[in-house]
């Protein structure tokens, strides 16, 4: 009875284990980077993209965005644009658009040469699934480097962030934000404002980096409140994490000062997964799901060699949100309102 028993509650074990792909940081869903994702109905839809140009797949469930036989091309680059990173899948009012950066240039052009020319484009649809029609470049004011953007409604008004220079060249990537027109992101109402700078210790953990980071911005509202979650320090190693910004009750959202900021990473390198970031709330409509989705190294590859971008993978797990205070890095003072409790990646 003793071995029937050991036996029963080893299998009682078994069948409580996460199925294949399901990890303590999340559930696999493809290898890659950059996800994106929103459900509109009982459909996922998410956007990658490679050199040829922007991929959309739709399923029914978020493991079934990883089979490639759901995968069709929405958008094929012409021949004098490269570098084609991180698409961004909105629904505006009724439209979705997608927006992703690349560089004028040819492919016979160095990478540094390329890179320095990033600027926002974008694409539209009045279905998900498509077809989408090329709109062209996003004329963000000033006309800096640029990539990530999306846009976020906010107290009925329409907000495009993303992450740029500040001048001509590399060494700091910031979070910009600016008004748009509620019908058309294309048209900027106001300048580019600063929404966050790599300036506190937790965004700077890198040695010695050709740039200090703060990218991948993803804007959600809570219980009235804007809230931008971000990427810092370099997706290149473990030190990549999320942090995040609050606008305070009432606040402008074009003005830095009106926003805390979080004290340290809230979800960085585990056991599991190193320098996870670059993630997705997954939106149905303007509001989350409970899910977000961000793409890491699995920890059991991250000292093995090669190149560390090809090691990513994309995963989403659950979050849930608590009432709590968050550092303010300009006037040294608390704010409370609603946070993303994330956990452990």
């Amino acid at each position: 009875m003793k071995r029937i028993n050991v036996w029963l509650a080893a299998l009682l074990l078994l069948a409580l284990l996460p199925i294949q792909g399901a990890f303590a940081a999340g559930t696999y869903i493809m290898d890659g980077a950059d996800p994106s994702i929103i459900k509109e109905g009982s459909m996922y839809y998410s956007v990658q993209s490679d050199n040829n140009g922007i991929h959309l797949r739709k399923a029914g469930s978020l493991t079934g965005l990883g089979d490639f036989a759901t995968q069709t091309t929405v958008w094929w680059k012409p021949a004098d644009l490269q570098q084609i990173w991180a698409p961004e899948l909105v629904k505006i009012n009724s439209e979705y658009w997608i927006f992703f950066a690349a560089s004028p240039g040819q492919a016979s052009e160095s990478f540094e040469v390329l890179n320095a020319r990033h600027r926002t484009y974008a694409l539209k649809s009045s279905n998900p699934g498509g077809p989408y029609t090329f709109m062209g470049k996003v004329p963000l004011p000033d006309d800096r480097w640029s990539i990530d953007a999306t846009v976020v409604s906010y107290d009925f008004k329409h907000y495009i962030v993303w992450s740029g220079w500040a001048g001509t060249t590399d060494g700091e990537q910031n979070l910009y934000i600016a008004q748009v027109d509620l019908n058309n992101p294309m048209r900027m109402l106001t300048g580019r404002h600063i929404v966050s700078q790599p300036r506190e210790p937790w965004e700077r953990k890198d040695v010695n980096p050709s740039t200090y980071v703060n990218e991948g911005p993803q804007p959600i509202v809570r219980d009235g409140r804007l809230l931008i979650a971000f990427s810092a320090n370099g997706s290149w190693g473990s030190n990549y994490c999320l942090g995040y910004v609050r606008l305070k009750a009432g606040g402008d959202p074009l003005n830095v000062t009106h926003y805390a900021k979080s004290d340290s990473c809230k979800f960085q390198t585990s056991s599991t997964i190193v320098g996870p970031g670059h993630h997705s709330w997954i939106l149905e409509g303007l509001y989350g799901s409970g899910l977000m989705a961000y793409h890491g190294v699995p920890a059991s590859q991250a000292n093995t060699g090669g190149d560390w971008w090809a090691k990513r993978d994309i995963l989403y797990k659950s979050i849930s949100w608590t009432t709590g205070n968050m550092w303010h890095s300009w006037e040294n003072r608390n704010d409370s309102g609603p946070i993303p409790v994330l956990g452990e990646p």
